[in-house]
């Protein structure tokens, strides 16, 4: 009977902590957290809860928080991240942990609440952090797909679709990406209003979040067109189930960005680092046509400020 309570309370703790666990959060807290209250609760930690705080806040700055928009769907954002963090840890001496945030705003408000360190960001993500919310970041660096420092935007259909081009979305239902998606949901849109077919032409439209979701959308019939990121839209049509009617202007790859508070030191480690990763065994993890990194600077974006300035992205 004794064994049955014990065991019963910390079924009744690992519950409370799997609903208090936030949407944005450490990858690996639930496994640090969990044995600490375990630990607690049965006894079993000599160490007492402010010398755990102690301890904890003694690592602090030797943990780098790594974030990313989520294009893809979880179990693939943070695998695809595991190789890239191992290489930092070894290059710089810190650890870092990955910070898995449901959408793009979680993000934003992982770096407003001092959760996220270091993240890549989109460039509509970046900007809005930068010129809105007139937050404190700066992009270090950013990625080479398949040798280029851009990338573009498509808007496509079923392959079977009797759509032919953008302008005869008049009337239909578009799926997009996160609300802060660059190719997902603000180019996308820019190129169907300057076909002719502007937003209040359409039967509906919605915002799905991670892009494998519109492919899915638009496959099932639940949407006439999609848009997508180039690269993923060239992951999900291996087999040709989908047709491109349209595709924006390049835009720049996307802003690996730090905290500007960031020790200036362990910044400069981080950007070096970057530069100087070669691995195809880490780069295309992160994404298939990854092949290196370069130098990212603010103006790099500004192509995307002119469309934001045009283009409402809600």
């Amino acid at each position: 009977m004794k064994i049955v309570r014990k065991y019963g309370l910390l079924l009744v703790i690992a519950i409370v902590f799997l609903i208090l666990l936030p949407a944005c959060s450490e990858k690996n807290i639930l496994g640090e957290e969990m044995v600490k209250l375990i630990a607690i609760s049965t006894g079993e930690m000599s160490t007492s809860t402010s010398q755990v705080n102690r301890q904890e806040d003694s690592t602090k700055n030797d943990v780098v928080r790594i974030s990313a928009i989520g294009i893809v769907n979880a179990d693939e954002l943070i695998k695809g991240f595991t190789p890239f963090m191992n290489y930092l840890n070894q290059k710089t001496g810190k650890k870092f942990e990955f910070v898995y945030c449901e959408n793009y705003d979680k993000v934003i408000e992982g770096f407003e609440k001092d959760t996220i360190d270091f993240a890549s960001l989109g460039p509509v993500t970046y900007v809005t952090m930068r010129d809105q919310k007139k937050m404190a970041v700066e992009p270090l660096v950013r990625p080479l797909e398949s040798g280029k420092d851009s990338y573009t935007s498509i808007v496509f259909v079923k392959k079977d679709s009797p759509i032919q081009s953008m302008s005869e979305l008049r009337g239909k239902k578009m799926a997009f990406g996160d609300r802060l998606s660059t190719a997902a949901n603000l180019f996308p849109r820019y190129i169907i209003y300057n076909s002719g077919a502007a937003e209040d032409t359409w039967a509906g439209s919605q915002q799905l979040g991670s892009q494998d979701n519109i492919f899915k959308g638009v496959l099932s019939g639940d949407f006439d067109a999609g848009a997508s990121k180039s690269t993923v839209y060239k992951k999900n049509n291996t087999d040709g189930k989908f047709r491109q009617i349209g595709e924006s202007d390049k835009i720049s790859t996307f802003a690996y960005t730090a905290r500007s508070d960031m020790d200036p030191q362990l910044k400069e480690a981080i950007k070096q680092a970057l530069l100087e990763l070669k691995d195809p065994e880490i780069l295309t993890k992160i994404e298939k046509p990854f092949t290196g990194f370069i130098e990212a600077k603010d103006e790099d974006y500004n192509s995307v400020r002119d469309v934001l300035k045009l283009v409402s992205i809600d």
